[in-house]
């Protein structure tokens, strides 16, 4: 991992020596994570790897890429305080790297893989993910108000349906999945907003690693596919809006459904794969390469903050990180004057930019509202606490989820906001706290749902529906394990790794319980191979 991120470096040093040393800095932070999750994605689902790929995209490698192609609107140019900025991004990423790294450190699991899942328990996942479908709709097409945040938690529901049945390897997951992500497509297209579909398309892809742990080639063949579709999905955007939003109000015209939907999203297709075409071929134009990276560059909104806190805006000292504890926590009846969510009060005060009815979204970004509240190094120390109070809430889940497997789609669930690196503080701690009891709500009230995230008992206890299985490959560490547990119960130590399994293969399946059958043991033993005979053995040699 160090000698890729080294190579990394080495190689790109042309392309950044002449701008700022602590952009190789950060080439190398990324190229290392990037490796680890190339040889760990299968141990866990790798929302950490994804954070930090995140943060060096929106803080760092976006704005090493407008030097090269500057924005066409002057006033997304960092100008000549790119190397000042980048200085201050690359020690945020360091510190986003080490927080997550302390929090995970020591993390020492075999997980497993599946469990035969009873038809209770699809019947309930199946729940979920058609009424999450329905809620997505009445969403979309309805206006519901400050109703409108509860019934989009409820709507990504669908998520937690079709990927729980994956997790447990259901039958029909894979047309669930599809079905939901196509729809998501669909409405997307039709609002022209994509952040709800790229989303969840990493959380996907997250979960497909850890449950199937594809060889190493895949995995950097998908990871690849996905970087050369940054611009490609840009275009198609842009394309897009271009024939159906209102250019005045800078929104989604009315009245478009029906066919022209359908229409518009093949021609959004369409345009995705020649951008996909252009960007294997690299042949984009600087303008739109200048206006792409404004899209996914949060560092010239630092550095506009940078520039105007404390010159002009004091340091707010905690008031922001105060406000987001009570925004998430209090319901509105409570605290009326509570601060709401969509960043253009923050904007507007530590940025500069007054936002109000231009109808534009945007947000200071966790390193902005850091710095905003504590200044350079404060910030930087800031961003270390964000992370590692990720990490360590992220550990608790893996731990529950180690034995447990269909937690995992209840951790993407919640934190899968919390990884963009453009959002603020108390938006993320509202969606994490209002997904949290969600979940809480879902597991008090769903049986069969409870009964899979906190079941207990060794798998020799469990009945044959419950049984944990494991392809014959696996055979022998499942037996490793077994033997080295008992040794730890003769010795008085106690128990520290769990079984290690699979998605069990067609035919009758290997349970645990032939670990304790006589006769199963008997048949496995293998005979001691016969003592071969000298090959001189019996002649004599005259010298």
């Amino acid at each position: 991992m160090l000698l890729t991120g080294l190579l990394a470096g080495g190689l790109t040093w042309p392309w950044y020596g002449q701008i700022s040393a602590w952009i190789g800095v950060v080439v190398f932070l990324l190229a290392a994570v990037f490796m680890h999750l190339v040889f760990t994605g299968g141990q866990i689902v790798p929302l950490p790897h994804v954070a930090i790929f995140i943060a060096g995209l929106q803080y760092v490698l976006a704005a090493w890429l407008s030097y090269y192609y500057p924005p066409s609107n002057l006033s997304y140019d960092t100008g000549t305080r790119l190397p000042v900025y980048l200085e201050f991004a690359s020690f945020v990423l360091l510190a986003v790297v080490l927080g997550w790294t302390v929090a995970l450190w020591g993390i020492r699991q075999i997980p497993i893989r599946a469990i035969s899942a009873s038809q209770a328990l699809l019947v309930e996942l199946d729940v979920l993910f058609w009424f999450g479908i329905v809620c997505q709709f009445a969403g979309r097409f309805s206006s519901l108000g400050s109703l409108g945040f509860v019934l989009q938690l409820c709507a990504n529901l669908r998520y937690v349906g079709a990927l729980g049945r994956m997790l447990v390897a259901g039958p029909g997951w894979l047309w669930r999945v599809l079905l939901t992500l196509i729809l998501e497509s669909l409405l997307a297209t039709q609002s022209g907003m994509f952040h709800s579909l790229l989303l969840w398309c990493t959380g996907v892809f997250a979960l497909y690693l850890y449950q199937y742990r594809p060889n190493k080639v895949t995995v950097i063949t998908l990871s690849l596919l996905g970087f050369l579709l940054l611009p490609a999905f840009q275009q198609a955007k842009y394309n897009l809006r271009g024939k159906t939003w209102d250019t005045a109000l800078d929104s989604p015209s009315a009245g478009l459904a029906g066919a022209a939907n359908f229409q518009n999203a093949a021609e959004w297709l369409q345009d995705l794969g020649d951008g996909l075409v252009r960007s294997i071929t690299w042949s984009w134009n600087a303008d739109f390469l200048g206006d792409t990276a404004v899209r996914y560059n949060q560092g010239w909104i630092v550095n506009r903050i940078m520039e105007t806190v404390p010159m002009t805006e004091p340091y707010a000292h905690g008031e922001t990180l105060v406000a987001a504890v009570e925004a998430a926590v209090l319901p509105r009846f409570l605290a009326p004057n509570k601060h709401a969510a969509g960043g253009q009060e923050y904007v507007d005060r530590f940025a500069g930019m007054n936002l109000t009815g231009s109808g534009t979204s945007m947000n200071l970004g966790y390193a902005g509202e850091m710095y905003a509240n504590f200044g350079y190094w404060g910030g930087i120390a800031g961003c270390f606490g964000y992370a590692l109070v990720l990490g360590l809430a992220y550990r608790l889940a893996s731990l529950w989820a180690a034995n447990k497997p269909l937690w995992w789609v209840f951790v993407v669930y919640i934190s899968l906001t919390a990884l963009k690196a453009e959002e603020g503080v108390a938006e993320v701690l509202n969606w994490v706290v209002k997904a949290s009891f969600v979940t809480a709500f879902i597991y008090f009230t769903f049986p069969a749902l409870r009964a899979a995230l906190s079941g207990t008992g060794s798998p020799s206890e469990l009945n044959q529906d419950q049984a944990l299985t494991v392809r014959p490959a696996a055979y022998r560490r499942l037996r490793a394990e077994s033997m080295r547990a008992q040794l730890e119960a003769e010795s008085g130590h106690p128990q520290n790794s769990l079984p290690f399994t699979e998605a069990a293969p067609a035919g009758p399946p290997f349970t645990f319980n032939h670990l304790n059958d006589p006769q199963f043991q008997s048949q496995r033993r293998v005979p001691k191979r016969p003592r071969r005979k000298p090959r001189n053995a019996g002649q004599t040699t005259d010298h």
